[in-house]
């Protein structure tokens, strides 16, 4: 609007904006982040631009309008006088509703239904209420159609079966409504109701079957809540076979969650509290948090495929569905990238502007991540000055360059080249390389590689030039153009520190000399680094369709670093990057094997569904990636590789195809029906535990058939019961856990919070279970690094304040790893600078200055030194590092949580 109105006045023109029927809009009704129309409307107009709202003055302003909003200042209003016409159309209305009252009979039945029901009902309704028949209806209601009554179209179909809908009728406006109020006798009305009720009552006891008439599933329940009927509402609102139905019919849970909303309001409002009530409220809660769980499982690829097949309407409901804010936004940019991909851009900035609105309400840490994903939406919908705009909301500037880089690449990655140069020029200020880099992106989509190179060398920065050297070698390789590729992927591995040199492993392989670019990943220090990258090597010779037998070599020498890889996430990545060189190979069977020392049921299937992903972008990938999609047996797994699968055929032109993979997507989150209620049971678990009754915990998560599900449970109430105070119940609730993985997870934080709560002797006898635990597994570990050595810190750290330094010392020798023996050695010793005992911590800092990864563990040490005004002992500490880029590290990293301490 604000930029409409700037366009005008460039023109010599002024926007004005007209706004009828203002009385007519009651608010907030959509959802917990939407607005009154009247709200949104701008308080001080930009750019000369005019609003022009007319209204009557009951019912007054909605209730989120702001104080200071023009609209709630009486001075600004202007009466006008009633309408000559307008007053003879009402005559004539109310001249059409006397006659069907004074005919009697059919007549003057149908209009008591239409008034009572607050219309919203097809001729096919009209006859069921009234035991006629549907034509009889229609030539009934012809006569006075355009006057008193009128005809709209259906809300969730305009056609069934191949053939137009039938559409409702509703009495012609507002005024019309209250003069057939006043003209039927309150017995009349009371007798049509009840007609409605046993209607909806005949449905309700059919569990809603599919032919279940629109107005009973959606004017049914907003009819509840203006008769403020509330115990119906509870009843309807809280049915699980409404809500499938809903679901079925309109896409999404938004209709079943609103109507949830309003039960909840209405058994507020009543001011009711005995046990039938909370009992209400209970349900209401149950079903709304089972809701709430399904749409949160369903992915966004899902969303993305539903637009991209021109079911609009349904992805966004499916994406306003969502809780989080931030997960709403995600959810939006899918449905924008299908619009400005289809060209329908004014739809695609619609919605943008929703998120945008969205994005702005997202506090931080998120904000960052929040506004990118609403710039870049903006970007693709061609509208960079918002895009701009929305960026400018960030600080320091250097994220708001980082944002704006973003959606520029996005936007010239769909072809928007205004719009990424627009927003890439706006990012110069802060990252003076994003031209350069946005020049690159558009020669490579245009295939102008050489000119490509050129502009690449003139980057600055030595990593950002070496990736863009690694995607102009990938480009080339894949057009055919190999010898040239690798002459590029060599230059881009002259330029590559080790940020890149996985990347420029990757160029090489795609061009061909993948001996050599496997060399190169034996020569990466890192284990992750090291495996992913050879990972990498073994997809792109799988790709060019040669040699399998030696991308099986590749990727099983990929997997077998998995053991070095201590971070569970990392290693998760890895293996899932292996595998999927596997499935490229025709190797499924072994690429789900690779998977099965995941230790988890979920994280293997999650791994699945990311190797369907990824397979489903490949060539001649589609047939593997259904079969292996179709072995997932987790809900949310299984929907999520559907969704990439229909993705994927939507791609290839496969419409038809497509279509059936996003319903059965789509039938897969609805399969975990007791999602609800085991994520209830699972809270009632954690509450109980946390409450002191840790055997009425245990035997409540016992109900929970799932043993992933179950055995979260129980580590969470493990984990709840021990940061209440109470480890000796966590440690209770801890042995019941069957899996071993999770066990010794619960173990290892009970025996931490123990540690810091003084319990030192039972988090010793943790410890030793936990070590005992991970001594009877040696052939596969089963204890996280991260708990044990949470486990390990803390008891030092509680021996030390103790003043068992001596202790705590020798609980370091204890470690696994040598790199957990510095953490627990600095943890000492920075209690040992809080009591002033300087020199002793200098000990302990050379101690462990020689083991890997001392830098790390040193800075927190030296950071303490220097909050204490001990600058001196906090550089002769780093010091004791035996090279200047670990002692710069370390400085580094101490300066910077300096930095944070100052400015909190």
């Amino acid at each position: 609007m604000e930029r409409t109105a700037a366009v005008c006045k460039m023109r010599g023109r002024r926007l004005v904006l007209v706004v009828d029927g203002l009385d007519e809009d009651r608010g907030v009704l959509a959802g917990p982040d939407s607005h009154s129309i009247a709200a949104l409307l701008p308080r001080s107009p930009s750019h000369g631009m005019r609003v022009i709202v007319a209204g009557r003055p009951h019912p007054p302003v909605p209730d989120d309008v702001p104080a200071s909003h023009p609209l709630r200042e009486s001075t600004i209003d202007q009466w006008l006088a009633p309408s000559p016409f307008a007053a003879a159309v009402r005559r004539e209305a109310e001249d059409s509703l006397l006659r069907m009252l004074n005919t009697g009979g059919l007549a003057r039945a149908l209009l008591g239904l239409v008034t009572a029901a607050g219309g919203g009902l097809t001729a096919a309704d009209l006859a069921t209420l009234a035991g006629t028949r549907s034509r009889l209806v229609e030539l009934e209601l012809s006569t006075v159609t355009g006057r008193a009554f009128r005809v709209r179209s259906p809300h969730w179909s305009s056609r069934e079966a191949g053939r137009s809908a039938a559409g409702v009728y509703v009495l012609a406006h507002e005024e019309i409504q209250r003069s057939a109020f006043d003209l039927l006798t309150d017995a009349e009305l009371a007798g049509h109701r009840e007609r409605l009720y046993e209607w909806a009552d005949a449905f309700h006891e059919r569990h809603w079957p599919p032919h279940t008439p629109e107005y009973l599933l959606r004017g049914y329940s907003q009819f509840l809540r203006t008769q403020k009927d509330t115990a119906r509402l509870i009843r309807l609102a809280g049915d699980a076979h409404r809500h499938s139905r809903l679901w079925q019919r309109s896409g999404s849970d938004l209709d079943a969650l609103s109507e949830l909303s309003a039960a909840f309001d209405g058994l507020v409002a009543s001011g009711g509290s005995d046990a039938a009530d909370v009992s209400d409220a209970f349900l209401l809660a149950v079903r709304r948090d089972a809701l709430r769980s399904r749409s949160e499982c369903i992915p966004n690829a899902l969303i993305s495929v539903w637009a991209s097949l021109g079911q609009v309407r349904r992805a966004i409901s499916l994406a306003r569905a969502r809780q989080d804010e931030l997960a709403r936004v995600q959810a939006f940019t899918g449905v924008v990238r299908a619009l400005a991909a289809d060209g329908d851009l004014p739809q695609a900035a619609e919605v943008a502007e929703e998120a945008a609105r969205l994005a702005g309400t997202v506090a931080r840490p998120r904000s960052e991540e929040a506004v990118g994903c609403a710039a870049t939406m903006l970007a693709l919908a061609n509208s960079p000055e918002r895009a701009v705009d929305m960026a400018r909301t960030l600080e320091p500037p250097e994220v708001r360059g980082r944002v704006l880089a973003q959606a520029a690449l996005a936007a010239l990655q769909s072809g928007q080249r205004r719009a990424g140069e627009a927003i890439a020029h706006a990012a110069a200020s802060s990252i003076p390389d994003i031209m350069p880099v946005s020049a690159v992106q558009t020669m490579i989509l245009a295939g102008a590689y050489p000119d490509a190179l050129t502009a690449a060398r003139t980057v600055g920065d030595t990593d950002l030039r070496a990736h863009l050297l690694v995607n102009i070698a990938i480009a080339m390789a894949k057009n055919g153009q190999s010898s040239d590729a690798v002459a590029v992927a060599e230059e881009a591995l002259s330029e590559a520190t080790d940020n890149a040199l996985a990347a420029s492993t990757a160029a090489l392989a795609q061009a061909g000399e993948h001996q050599r670019a496997a060399e190169l990943c034996r020569s990466l220090a890192d284990p992750y680094a090291q495996m992913t990258s050879l990972a990498l090597v073994a997809v792109a010779l799988a790709e060019s369709a040669t040699d399998r037998s030696t991308v099986v070599e590749l990727a099983r020498e990929s997997a077998d670093l998995a053991d070095q890889v201590t971070a569970d996430n990392l290693r998760a990545h890895g293996l899932t990057m292996a595998a999927h060189a596997l499935a490229l190979a025709s190797r499924h069977e072994d690429a789900i094997e690779l998977l099965q020392s995941l230790k988890s049921n979920n994280e293997r299937e999650k791994a699945v569904a990311d190797v369907v992903a990824a397979l489903a972008q490949a060539a001649d990938g589609l047939g593997p990636a259904a079969r292996l999609a179709h072995t997932l047996s987790l809900p949310r797994s299984r929907s999520r590789a559907l969704a990439h699968l229909a993705d994927a055929h939507m791609r290839a032109g496969s419409r038809q195809q497509a279509e059936e993979l996003a319903r059965e997507a789509s039938a897969a989150t609805r399969q975990g029906t007791a999602l609800g209620d085991t994520h209830h049971v699972g809270t009632l678990s954690v509450i109980l535990a946390e409450s002191g009754a840790p055997d009425l915990a245990i035997a409540v998560a016992q109900e929970i058939s799932d043993p992933d599900r179950q055995a979260t449970t129980l580590l969470k109430a493990s984990c709840g019961a021990a940061k209440c105070g109470r480890p000796q119940d966590g440690d209770a609730i801890a042995r019941t856990i069957l899996d071993p993985y999770r066990r010794a997870q619960a173990l290892g934080w009970v025996a931490a919070t123990a540690a810091r709560a003084g319990s030192l002797e039972l988090a010793s006898q943790l410890l030793q279970r936990l070590r005992k635990l991970e001594s009877s597994r040696s052939s596969q570990p089963v204890v996280s690094i991260d708990h044990s050595k949470a486990a390990l810190v803390a008891m030092a750290k509680a021996l030390a304040h103790s003043g068992k330094d001596d202790a705590a010392i020798a609980l370091a020798t204890t470690a696994q790893h040598t790199w957990i023996r510095a953490d627990i050695l600095a943890a000492v010793a920075k209690v040992l600078i809080a009591r002033g005992e300087d020199e002793k911590a200098l000990i302990l800092v050379k101690d462990f200055a020689l083991s890997p990864r001392a830098s790390r563990a040193l800075a927190p040490v030296a950071a303490t030194w220097g909050r204490a005004g001990s600058g001196s002992k906090a550089l002769e500490a780093i010091q004791a590092l035996p090279d200047s880029a670990k002692q710069a590290e370390a400085l580094a990293l101490a300066a910077q949580s300096l930095t944070k301490w100052s400015a909190s």
